[in-house]
């Protein structure tokens, strides 16, 4: 019985273990690069994992906003009309 112990007290300290490691593992990152699209509005992120551009663009009113997240911090940066930012992109 006391050999039957020792193995549940084991196990139970390594479940304990491997939560706590679970627990403590850094969230996953949004990866620099990635674009997401879906109805009216494109979301780009860019640059290095603790210093990201967050790039949003209203399609449906040609506009474009960003952001710089930042240790945890999120910073409005500029935003503009895409007509005036690219004028060649006009439709004629």
């Amino acid at each position: 019985m006391k050999a039957q112990q020792l193995t549940i007290g084991a196990l139970v300290v390594t479940a304990m273990m491997l939560g706590g490691f679970l627990l403590n593992s850094p969230a996953p990152q949004a990866q620099a690069g990635m674009v997401e699209s879906k109805d009216d509005f494109t979301l780009m992120t860019a640059g290095p994992v603790n210093d990201e551009m967050v790039i949003i663009i209203d399609n449906r009113n040609q506009k474009l906003i960003s952001y710089r997240v930042q240790n945890d911090r999120i910073n409005f940066v500029a935003s503009g009309n895409l007509n005036q930012l690219f004028p060649a992109a006009k439709r004629p």
